[in-house]
């Protein structure tokens, strides 16, 4: 009988791109991991199935969810991830100054870090008279956001990050963000514990294979909206 040589099965080899990975805890997404490459950007929260990535020049961004195989595409304005982005909106439709100024250094996660606060006059300001609706925007200007000061990321890609928290956009990565409370307290809303260079699957920046389009980030979002009144945590 004729012997048939062995055959070795064909593995695809992994693409692999180099990246620096951020680990952050987040109010509103819990934890999330955030990959950057140098033309690509990836977010990933762990409580929930949808997927946020940005490729340079990142004025376009792809929200997907991997339990309903669809994705949504939003460019200018729109651009983030919606039910944070539209969760901050509830609070307050103020545009945010144009005007920040750093007061503070300090290192976050192993980066050089710098605290950024809004640029305006509070004199004779009273928090205790805000409503829930300015209380984050008044604590983001007042009490500062600490964002990575000389890291090197492609341009555009920190700013995707801002868009979702809410945030003004510094060109800069943020780290860390308190919001005050009546009694003067500090609740930590967005706090980056661990950064890492890595190499990671280039498939983290891609849309997955048939995956369907549709036209709007409710259906993309599904049941996530009810965390605008569904999480206690939210509450003021």
């Amino acid at each position: 009988p004729p012997v048939f040589a062995a055959q070795k099965a064909t593995v695809k080899p992994k693409r692999q791109v180099a990246a620096t990975v951020f680990y952050q805890k987040n109010w509103i997404l819990g934890e999330m991991r955030i990959a950057v490459s140098d033309s690509a950007i990836s977010i990933k929260p762990n409580n929930s199935s949808a997927t946020t990535i940005s490729t340079a020049p990142f004025d376009v961004i792809t929200v997907f969810d991997d339990s309903k195989k669809t994705f949504y595409k939003a460019s200018g304005a729109k651009s983030g991830n919606f039910f944070a982005q539209r969760y901050m909106k509830l609070f307050s439709t103020a545009p945010l100054p144009k005007k920040w100024k750093k007061v503070e250094s300090s290192k976050i996660a192993g980066l050089n870090a710098g605290k950024y606060v809004a640029d305006v006059d509070w004199k004779n300001f009273d928090r205790n008279k805000l409503t829930s609706a300015d209380s984050v925007p008044y604590d983001l200007q007042r009490n500062g956001i600490w964002v990575a000061e000389d890291l090197k990321l492609p341009a555009g890609a920190a700013d995707v990050v801002m868009r979702i928290n809410g945030f003004p956009e510094l060109h800069k990565f943020p780290l860390e963000f308190h919001q005050g409370k009546k009694d003067h307290a500090r609740r930590t809303r967005v706090f980056t514990y661990r950064v890492e260079k890595k190499l990671v699957d280039v498939r983290e920046f891609e849309i997955p294979s048939g995956y369907k389009e549709i036209a709007s980030e409710y259906a993309v979002q599904g049941d996530d909206l009810d965390i605008f009144g569904g999480n206690s945590d939210l509450k003021r």
